[in-house]
């Protein structure tokens, strides 16, 4: 994810692999503006290493929690990438239902409020990307 944002930041921002953040901390990458002193935390998780609720906590304790603190760095990326299909899904366990990948996005977000009326509050926002399909060159 890192190269592929380096190969088209041009003039407009920096990519930093795993910087350090408060409490020693560090998401997988930093994209921090050139212009400014804005800065963009985003934290990768590969969907098939983790449970629905591992996830969540990922969101909530790790990137809003530890990343999403410092003054200059309240905006935040989960990027959940699914490698292989996940025909199951994930077991909801607050509810026992279970949760398609297409709805994994919704599922994180739902019945909770990150973003504050504050506008120091974290704003992150979760992105899913599903590269399952996609076969590996040869």
């Amino acid at each position: 994810m890192a190269h592929t944002l380096r190969l088209q930041q041009g003039r407009s921002y920096s990519v930093e692999r795993e910087p350090h953040v408060a409490g020693e901390k560090e998401p997988d990458v930093r994209v921090r503006a050139k212009a400014t002193d804005a800065s963009l935390a985003i934290e990768i998780k590969v969907a098939e290493s983790w449970t629905l609720k591992d996830l969540d906590d990922a969101l909530e304790v790790q990137l809003c929690g530890r990343y999403l603190r410092a003054r200059d760095a309240r905006y935040g990326v989960l990027l959940v990438v699914h490698k292989e299909a996940r025909t199951k899904g994930w077991e909801d366990t607050t509810t026992g239902t279970s949760c398609r990948s297409r709805h994994c996005r919704s599922a994180l977000c739902a019945g909770r409020v990150i973003t504050g009326l504050s506008h120091d509050s974290p704003q992150p926002e979760v992105c899913v990307l599903d590269v399952s399909a996609c076969k590996p060159r040869t």
